[in-house]
């Protein structure tokens, strides 16, 4: 989602992103079941699950949507915030929310049915005290809470990790890395290598940037025409990476990166491309 200060996004915008045109609605109408990976920023969750009863019924029923997705999911930082540059700062800890302030008010009691008497009977209530029913409150953990289907991964913004911020994941419970593919030195490699890879001893990811910046110029193409040339443009790519080496089986890794559909969003279409070569 576009970037917020509040650390929260808002019920107004909650509401506005998952309408049936919202950004959150439009990115998971093409992208659920589809062989992509979601990367799930939890703030939309939390942001979400904390509004209670008061969360908008549209961002209630996306999140169920959500959890029902069978896409590979992981975990972005929370709002998605630059890991390399935390990293970096000198504190060596990558920071995340300690604390939600739950309003009580937004989580009422599970309702219980009322005892009907028997007609023609003169039954009368047993005396004594009844305990209304306790409001189930929410954590600060199971406001968070999510069953990811690929955990502990860090993603960070393209082209920003040094060396050592991969000790600094590593220390954070992120054991693989996202990383550019000019983030990166294969040496006198004459070929596109696997996205699958390890440096000093940590696991890798390494997405093509050209490849990621094809595809994202395909998905977000403005025009038909647009979308048509970028295709163009990235089939030839992904040809060139096959005619390298013909007889060897490689995978190739292309983000999305950080852009939010605007107008033209064509994640569907560039899928359904891809999977045709």
């Amino acid at each position: 989602t576009p970037p917020s200060t509040s650390g929260l996004i808002s019920e107004d915008d909650l509401a506005t992103y998952t309408a049936p045109n919202g950004i959150l609605s439009r990115e998971l109408d093409q992208a659920i079941a589809r062989r992509i990976a979601l990367a799930i920023d939890p703030m939309v969750i939390a942001s979400i699950r904390i509004l209670g009863t008061s969360a908008p019924a549209s961002a209630q029923d996306w999140l169920a949507r959500l959890q029902a997705a069978t896409n590979d999911t992981f975990a972005l930082s929370y709002a998605d915030s630059d890991l390399a540059a935390m990293s970096q700062s000198g504190s060596g800890n990558l920071l995340a929310p300690t604390d939600f302030t739950i309003d009580p008010k937004l989580f009422p009691p599970p309702t219980t049915p009322t005892p009907s008497s028997t007609p023609g009977t003169t039954d009368e209530p047993t005396p004594g005290t009844t305990t209304p029913p306790t409001p189930v409150l929410p954590t600060s953990e199971t406001i968070l809470d999510w069953d990811y289907t690929i955990p502990a991964v860090a993603w960070p913004t393209d082209g920003t990790v040094v060396g050592k911020d991969l000790s600094t994941f590593q220390q954070g419970k992120l054991t693989t890395t996202i990383l550019s593919s000019s983030n990166v030195s294969y040496g006198d490699i004459e070929h596109t290598p696997s996205a699958s890879a390890t440096v000093d001893g940590h696991a890798v990811l390494v997405a093509d940037d050209t490849v990621s910046e094809l595809f994202r110029k395909a998905v977000l193409a403005p025009s038909a025409l647009a979308w048509q040339q970028a295709m163009a443009e990235l089939s030839a790519s992904v040809a060139v990476t096959t005619w390298e080496r013909p007889n060897d089986a490689s995978t190739l890794l292309a983000t999305l990166g950080r852009n939010y559909p605007t107008n033209a969003y064509r994640l569907t279409d560039t899928l359904f491309a891809l999977g045709s070569i």
